[in-house]
């Protein structure tokens, strides 16, 4: 099961990696694929931890309920940060304060956080690649740093609105 699990991750991963090198050759980006493009991420951002747990419980680990609580520590933190994300996203775009003025590439406002997509891909390799008992860890700990990203957008918006 692990051999397929990391042979759909590089698929994943290299179709993310494509769609990105062709958005930015052409220096443009439309709606449609703007919305296809998070969808996607989003759908790997949960998809990847909820399928290596089901892969280390079939394996029967030792400590599975540390595992499945960590995992949904995890994936709720993600409701939040997406939620986070996306309404302050809308208000900036609302208040003319978004793409147009920061000229971003993205076809809404991003604003920033301590984690990123570079931070996710380097956290979901070590998850793909280090043994299993280190996943509770894992999602622990990229967790904290999700739930860091939530009380910068926080903070941020308290500041700014």
């Amino acid at each position: 099961m692990r051999v397929v699990v990391k042979v759909n991750l590089i698929q994943i991963f290299t179709i993310k990696a494509s769609d990105f090198s062709v958005a930015e050759v052409r220096k443009q980006e439309s709606a449609l694929g703007a919305y296809i493009d998070i969808l996607s991420d989003f759908t790997i951002y949960g998809w990847i931890p909820i399928s290596l747990t089901f892969e280390a419980s079939w394996a029967n680990q030792n400590d599975i309920y540390s595992l499945w609580l960590t995992l949904a520590i995890l994936e709720s933190l993600y409701f939040v940060n997406s939620a986070s994300l996306f309404y302050l996203a809308a208000i900036l775009e609302q208040r003319q304060a978004g793409k147009l003025k920061t000229k971003e590439m993205t076809h809404v406002t991003m604003c920033e956080a301590l984690i990123g997509g570079t931070e996710t891909i380097l956290f979901y390799s070590l998850m793909i690649i280090l043994p299993r008992f280190y996943l509770p860890f894992l999602f622990l700990l990229f967790a904290l740093l999700v739930f860091f990203s939530i009380l910068q957008r926080l903070w941020w918006a308290v500041r700014m609105l």
